[in-house]
């Protein structure tokens, strides 16, 4: 082989490595733009995905203000509950004094109604 024919062979290997270059570069772009498109489609779910969050909390917001003010009225319920308990127990005893001293004034009555009558 002559120095021709090893630098035909060189020039040879040279253009295939710069084709199977060429054909790399091509695959790595086209696998470049599969990921950008892939990753832009991510953000679009991840704007989405917060979008959803920021409803989600602003509901939570409204929520915890309803509760609040459902947690303000069974306190206040619960006071009445309390206070209307002591009343009907304060008046419970009322009554039995009461009917214990109109059961006394009855007696009293029958021992009058017993001396007038003899």
């Amino acid at each position: 082989m002559g120095d021709g024919q090893v630098q035909d062979l060189v020039v040879e290997q040279l253009k295939l490595l710069r084709t199977d270059l060429r054909g790399l570069r091509d695959d790595f772009r086209s696998e470049i733009s599969g990921l950008r498109s892939e990753v832009s489609g991510l953000r679009e779910e991840q704007r989405a995905t917060n979008a959803r969050l920021d409803g989600l909390q602003e509901e939570q917001r409204a929520t915890n203000a309803r509760l609040e003010v459902i947690e303000t009225a069974l306190r206040d319920l619960a006071q009445q509950i309390v206070m209307l308990a002591r009343a009907v127990h304060a008046t419970l005893e009322n009554r039995r004094e009461t009917d214990a001293a109109i059961e006394d004034l009855r007696q009293r009555l029958r021992a009058l109604e017993e001396r007038s009558s003899q």
